[in-house]
């Protein structure tokens, strides 16, 4: 795929051709000798690690920010205004903040896993961990708001309104909508679209971010992005495949691109005609993307990475790293796309604490 970004080199048309048709496993190798070295290995683990040396071999590195030893398996970032990134580590429970230059500390952590990350109006962080929400204080002192009954595994997470969030449940294949200040949590939206096929992989509701009135959610399993009208009242509308695209997390550019993370090497573009286009990111195991926020870096997309964790790759996974891409659009601030009610104001939690969830259906 022809890297169609300004200012990152371009593949060639036939080495972005070999590159794709190597990551679906779809083109056999010229017989000889790495004809028989297939024949101890499975195709698809050979087929990306060798376009990972494509990538590397054609492509300019994205600026590595921050590298973390072999087996960190960095889930999720959100960037604060003041332009640090919040990233969790989910093996861990631990929760680093980073600045733009590259300087990591542990900011807080958990008792079990650390996945979903997102900020509230105020500043504050929120993260999910298994059935539970945290929120960090200032310090990185965690506090539990709410262990969810009936969660299954609380993956990405956005703003909704102030002291509100929209949380997906890979496990559960349902979005839950949680009150910060009551702990309250209530599904926002079910139904069959959020299922994943029995015969696909078991990640049902993957990411989840707001854009000009509506949710969109990625079905990783079910390889769909699903668009969720908000209704006035704050309820879930009825959803609707956007586009067919297998991948983890992303993040909206201001022109209405997706960019979206796929764990292959490369960053998914999805513009808003459907034209998609690949950044190649030089890494493996890439899983969530989000613009900077300062006037140095708002036009730059920070991914996180696992380094190939769950790939299978040839003497196993690599280390994980937080990468820097430019693009030629600027990020959109999640707090800009708060719900707002009928009346043109920011939802009130307590008075809308009811509201019901739609469920979804083909």
């Amino acid at each position: 795929m022809l890297n169609q970004s300004t200012g990152l080199p371009r593949l060639t048309k036939t080495k972005g051709i070999i590159l794709a048709s190597l990551i679906a496993g779809a083109m056999p190798l010229p017989r000889g000798p790495k004809t028989r070295f297939l024949s101890i290995m499975s195709q698809i683990r050979f087929s990306i690690y060798f376009a990972a040396t494509v990538l590397a071999a054609t492509t300019l590195h994205a600026d590595t920010i921050v590298t973390y030893p072999p087996g960190t398996i960095l889930e999720n970032i959100a960037i604060a205004p003041a332009g640090d990134l919040f990233v969790t580590d989910l093996g861990s429970g631990t929760l680093f903040r980073i600045s733009p230059g590259g300087s990591s500390q542990v900011f807080g952590r958990v008792p079990g896993p650390l996945a979903g990350v997102a900020l509230n109006t105020d500043g504050t962080v929120v993260a999910a961990s298994g059935t539970s929400l945290y929120r960090f204080a200032r310090d990185g002192t965690p506090t539990l708001v709410t262990d969810i009954a009936g969660a299954g595994f609380l993956n990405g997470m956005t703003l909704f309104s102030p002291g509100t969030f929209l949380v997906a449940d890979h496990a559960a294949d349902l979005i839950w909508r949680v009150d910060l200040r009551t702990g309250r949590a209530s599904p926002w939206l079910t139904g069959s679209l959020l299922v994943p096929p029995a015969e696909g992989l078991p990640i049902g509701p993957n990411g989840i971010k707001l854009f000009g009135g509506a949710a969109y959610i990625s079905i990783t399993g079910a390889g769909t992005i699903l668009r969720v009208p908000i209704l006035p009242d704050g309820a879930a509308g009825p959803p609707e495949v956007y586009a067919y695209l297998q991948v983890d997390d992303f993040a909206f550019g201001s022109d209405g691109s997706i960019f979206a993370a796929n764990q292959q090497g490369e960053i998914i573009r999805l513009y808003p005609n459907g034209v998609r286009t690949s950044l190649p990111t030089g890494t493996l195991g890439d899983a969530a993307v989000a613009f900077g926020r300062t006037a140095a870096d708002r036009n730059d997309i920070y991914i996180v990475n696992n380094g190939g964790a769950f790939l299978g790759l040839p003497g196993g996974p690599g280390p994980a790293s937080v990468v820097r891409l430019p693009t030629d659009t600027t990020g959109v601030v999640p707090e800009s796309q708060v719900h707002r009610d009928s009346k043109g104001g920011e939802e009130d939690e307590e008075d809308n604490r009811e509201t019901h969830g739609h469920s979804g259906r083909d």
